[in-house]
């Protein structure tokens, strides 16, 4: 699968977060309020704006970008770019454009994994860790690679427990696939099978082109179907 080069195009501003639809049964006398969730955990998006499309090449790539999305028919993985709230750690860039591939886009290893099977809508996990910068904390963002639904990405809600080798964590939403116990979890780098939901623009100012932010939003495929 397509690896959207989030990194390349140098925004500005992104923000990554979690989509959730609540219903409310209305007022009471009282001033109370009923409300529930209805969105099933929510669905993951992602924004990106102001991007840097100074460079021929890199306007080039947004175009081709945009083409090749289709409106948002063709899913893609982002990589959510949050790595300064992650161990801002040293991401490697590939060099190619207008697209990276997921052999070359490879990151090592993540230093963390499923200590134990974790059941579809699991919301706890338990880790294995190996060799993270700092310790776990909630609000950073992981991702999983899984069997069918490939990288979905998840928000640590709460860190139930933390030594140097191991570790129990809350998700913000349910887990998306059942996923077998030693199964990499992605701590470094997040990202997720996503996508986009709008349109991908680049009018030129004083000849020099500029993008319109984008938004991505979280893919599953039809039913029936599966990713490449």
């Amino acid at each position: 699968m397509r690896v959207f080069p989030t990194y390349a195009f140098s925004f500005s501003d992104m923000e990554a977060d979690i989509e959730r639809q609540v219903l409310t049964g209305g007022t009471a006398l009282s001033g109370s309020e009923d409300v529930i969730a209805i969105d099933g955990g929510g669905r993951v998006f992602a924004q990106f704006g102001d991007p840097y499309l100074d460079e021929p090449e890199m306007a080039l790539a947004w175009k081709a970008c945009g083409d090749a999305l289709q409106g948002g028919a063709l899913p893609v993985i982002v990589p959510l770019g949050d790595l300064r709230h992650q161990f801002n750690r040293d991401i490697r860039i590939p060099l190619s454009l207008p697209w990276w591939t997921e052999a070359e886009y490879a990151t090592g290893a993540s230093g963390a994994a499923l200590s134990a099977n974790a059941a579809l809508r699991a919301t706890t996990l338990l880790l294995a860790l190996d060799f993270l910068p700092g310790p776990l904390r909630a609000g950073m963002w992981l991702s999983i690679n899984h069997v069918a639904l490939r990288h979905r990405a998840y928000r640590i809600k709460d860190v139930v427990s933390q030594t140097s080798t191991a570790a129990e964590i809350e998700l913000s939403h349910p887990l998306r696939e059942a996923t077998l116990s030693g199964v990499a979890v992605e701590l470094h780098d997040p990202r997720c099978v996503m996508r986009l939901d709008g349109e991908m623009r680049s009018p030129s100012n004083m000849g020099y082109a500029t993008g319109s932010p984008i938004r991505f939003v979280e893919h599953f495929p039809a039913i029936g179907e599966t990713y490449p």
